[in-house]
């Protein structure tokens, strides 16, 4: 610790001990005269600057809080009531990494506050600042010993270390301690805590110890399927199979739906590499034990050779049993089975057959979803003049049944008719206005269709609406329906370049009118497009802020192992689907907008004298009903995106920017194509040819080949800049070249 001379040491400090604490009792306003009243006599006092900081933003202006803190930290950074001050102040702000800094300022500085350490901990957590976050829960742990809670943190904190034996032996230390003191409430904290020790072990190879120990604590666990699944996996680990095989026939006996057990059982037995005689004798029996699940009759359809005689009778069994019951998701259950060619013929033989020879025999319903079922059949094999046949058969039918609706709704839309296949699914939505689902799925259609007005009423149905709203849009971006928002970003931006189109194909006289109306439509669609993925973005940034509160919080709930699995999922947090997809559409206009910059600047940018007359900003006054429609927030400040592009427009800094999105999606998203595509593009234009050339081997990995078209043009796009770059070190240009010719030495031109 640092010695330092004592805080408010002075008489002309009276006044900030009492601001500060009037802001802990969250009296703001009365702590800001105060600190005002010492300002006047002294503008560089540290302390006085700092609350006045925080209790700016904590007040709402927040523009003029951090100016304080940063003249309050540069005055005295080792004063640790300063430094406690700026770590509250960008905590507050979600700005963890500075929080951190400020927060371990203060303890190196002498601070005296112990739950500090607590904070400390929380925010080296949040940041992965695993190597600190170890002394600051030991430190914490030692001021405050007599909660388990630390105990478990500190466990955890060595975990992430990968120190499992210093893991493993607090952790067994704290049991030792309490295990005479324990109550029934806290039994399933102490089971929870027993397999997270378990599982340490494991993870560090150990499998005998592991296996040992959960055998010797089996009293303590309460969640016995984890406990068997431990048991077994331990076991087929250590080679002994016939113990493992009994203990997954037990979890078969517990639930006999999950695949992972019948597919963990072959290992035991060592039947998958067997004859097909061996593992169908083994299905059958545990299909006697087990009538009812899927699994057990499903599972052979998957390594049984198509050519094999029990495939075609057991498929007939499987799908037309289905089919007679009216199982609308049949199609779905076999659909894996259609990875294999062969199968897909012996199974259109099976359901053909059965529909021209049995189906006329049976109760009407079976017709219906046999047909459905043919649908979907060659609608997966792209034959969907066939598919329209089946399912417009089955409509004339059943003309009230809303899963016909959806299916032709979609070969119509894979036939590219995109507006009739939105009215289909608009008359299905219309037979069941209950149906959420059905709702969201017309909606949907809606957007692809750019009716984006139209979409948010019908998702607008479900939603909570405001007595002053017109949709229930601001309800959307809260409930953080990301399906929407980024297929209305999607919309708007199709909107943007039909509204583009018509600008370019106008002729030169064009009245100045028309031309301005159309360059606004562009504009508000291009803002309502920016808008909507930043949405997105914002949406993201907040499940990565949420976590902070799990870092204490499963700690106290004694649940490490969920804990642990939560920072894993944070950790690829940027991968999720919707992300990718958002980030792909976002940093499009992106490029756009920064290839207009650089047109500009270079002067390569041909003058449009027509456009050029337009120069006044968005008459937003004129568009107040339109803006009524598209607020995403109460009282939203830029409700149509203009000042999100204008300023966009004016950065000047778009590289940097894209770049933080890209190195996100390199470090946690990194098996989609569309993110090496995405990083080659970017330091190709940002002259790293170095980091070029390694985007465009993973993207080649991930293609399959370095001679598929989308690589060789990439190839092609960075010998060029290479060529081209005339102030690139040499030295580099030499790397990239020989690793170009290393990594696609075969490789040749695509025709």
């Amino acid at each position: 610790m640092v010695l330092r001379k004592p805080i408010f040491a002075n008489k002309e400090d009276a006044n900030a001990r009492e601001a500060l604490k009037l802001y802990e009792g969250k009296q703001y306003k009365k702590a800001l005269k105060l600190i005002d009243q010492n300002l006047k006599k002294n503008s560089s006092h540290a302390e006085s600057l700092a609350i006045k900081g925080c209790c700016n933003f904590q007040l709402g202006h927040k523009s003029d809080a951090e100016p304080y803190i940063v003249k309050a930290t540069a005055k005295d950074s080792n004063n640790y009531l300063v430094d406690h001050l700026a770590g509250i102040y960008y905590r507050s702000v979600d700005n963890y990494q500075e929080a951190a800094k400020w927060f371990k300022a203060a303890v190196d500085n002498g601070s005296p506050n112990t739950l500090l350490l607590r904070d400390l901990s929380l925010l080296q957590s949040q940041v992965r600042d695993y190597k600190n976050l170890r002394d600051s829960r030991q430190a914490f742990l030692e001021s405050q010993p007599g909660y388990r809670a630390n105990w478990t943190a500190v466990a955890v904190a060595h975990h992430l270390n990968k120190d499992y034996d210093a893991s493993v032996n607090t952790l067994a230390k704290i049991e030792d301690i309490i295990k005479e003191h324990l109550q029934e409430q806290d039994r399933y904290e102490q089971s929870e805590c027993v397999l997270y020790k378990n599982s340490i072990i494991a993870e560090a190879g150990n499998y005998a110890r592991a296996l040992e120990d959960l055998e010797k604590d089996v009293s303590e666990i309460r969640d016995m399927t984890s406990f068997m699944e431990y048991k077994a996996k331990y076991l087929l680990l250590l080679g002994k199979k016939k113990e493992a095989s009994m203990v997954y026939r037990q979890l078969l006996q517990r639930n006999p739906d999950n695949v992972g057990y019948f597919n963990l059982l072959e290992t035991c037995l060592d039947t998958a590499s067997g004859p097909v005689e061996t593992r169908l004798a083994l299905y059958d029996k545990l299909a006697s034990f087990y009538p009812r699940s899927d699994p057990a009759v499903f599972l052979p359809l998957g390594f049984l050779p198509a050519s094999h005689p029990e495939f075609q009778k057991r498929a007939s069994s499987y799908i037309l049993g289905q089919l007679k019951r009216g199982v609308p998701a049949t199609f779905v259950n076999v659909k894996p089975l259609y990875k294999n060619k062969r199968k897909i013929v012996v199974i259109e033989k099976i359901v053909k057959d059965f529909f021209a020879n049995e189906v006329p025999g049976l109760n009407p319903t079976v017709f219906v979803w046999v047909s459905y079922f043919l649908s979907q059949h060659y609608l997966y094999l792209n034959k969907l003049d066939v598919a329209m046949e089946y399912i417009q058969q089955a409509l004339n039918h059943s003309p009230t049944l809303v899963e016909l609706y959806i299916l032709k709704a979609r070969i119509t839309k894979h036939l590219g008719k995109i507006e009739q296949a939105k009215d289909i699914m608009e008359e299905g939505r219309k037979l069941d206005l209950q149906d959420r689902f059905v709702n969201s799925k017309a909606a949907k259609y809606l957007l692809r269709s750019n009716h984006v007005d139209e979409a948010i009423d019908v998702v607008s149905l479900f939603t909570k609406l405001d007595e002053s709203a017109v949709n229930g849009l601001k309800d959307l971006h809260t409930m953080q329906a990301n399906w929407v928002l980024v297929e209305s970003a999607e919309a708007y931006v199709r909107l943007y370049e039909e509204k583009l189109s018509e600008l370019r194909a106008l002729p030169e006289d064009a009245a100045q009118s028309e031309v301005s109306d159309l360059q606004d439509q562009a504009d508000i669609y291009r803002g309502l497009a920016l808008k909507r993925y930043m949405a997105i973005v914002k949406v993201f940034q907040t499940f990565q802020s949420d976590q902070f509160d799990f870092h204490s919080y499963c700690m106290r709930r004694g649940t490490p192992r969920d804990y642990i699995d939560t920072l894993k999922w944070e950790d690829k947090l940027h991968s999720t689907p919707i992300y990718v997809r958002a980030i792909r559409g976002l940093l499009k206009l992106y490029w756009e907008i920064y290839h207009q910059q650089k047109h500009t600047s270079n002067g390569s940018a041909k003058p449009d004298t027509r456009k050029n007359k337009k120069n006044k900003p968005l008459n937003v006054k004129k568009k107040s009903e339109m803006i009524a429609k598209v607020e995403s927030e109460k009282d939203d400040a830029d409700p149509l995106g203009a000042k999100l592009l204008s300023d966009l427009k004016a950065n000047d800094h778009l590289l940097k920017d894209m770049e933080k999105y890209v190195n996100q999606l390199t470090s946690e998203a990194d098996d989609y194509k569309c993110t090496w595509e995405l990083a080659f593009d970017l330091q190709v234009e940002d002259s790293k040819y170095v980091l070029a050339l390694q985007a465009l081997k993973s993207l080649s990995k991930l293609e399959g080949s370095a001679k598929s078209a989308n690589v060789l043009s990439r190839k092609k796009i960075l010998e060029e800049a290479l060529a081209q770059d005339t102030s690139v070190n040499p030295a580099i240009v030499k790397v990239v070249q020989k690793g170009l010719e290393s990594a696609f030495s075969n490789s040749t031109e695509a025709n």
